[in-house]
């Protein structure tokens, strides 16, 4: 018993984000506010803790391919993962 030991399940980032302040990429779960993992600042896309409503200043960006409206700053598209500009 015991021999062999489980690997620890790795989670992948789905959303990419690119922090304003410092430029470093921060992997994701999920398009939600977060704290940069380099400068440790605070990324704000909404304003409530629910991360639902969008902050009213928030500037968007099209991904060329599907048309979705994507927060700007976030560096794949959330609906087709084409890369963002």
């Amino acid at each position: 018993m015991g021999l062999f030991k489980r690997k620890k399940k790795v989670v992948k980032p789905n959303v990419i984000a690119r922090c304003p302040h410092c430029g470093s990429n921060n992997g994701l779960q999920q398009v939600r506010n977060y704290i940069c993992h380099e400068c440790k600042k605070s990324v704000l896309f909404f304003k409530d803790t629910k991360n639902t409503i969008p902050l009213e200043d928030i500037e968007y960006q099209t991904c060329p391919n599907c048309n979705h409206k994507e927060f700007k700053g976030i560096l794949l598209c959330t609906s087709c993962g084409t890369a963002l500009t």
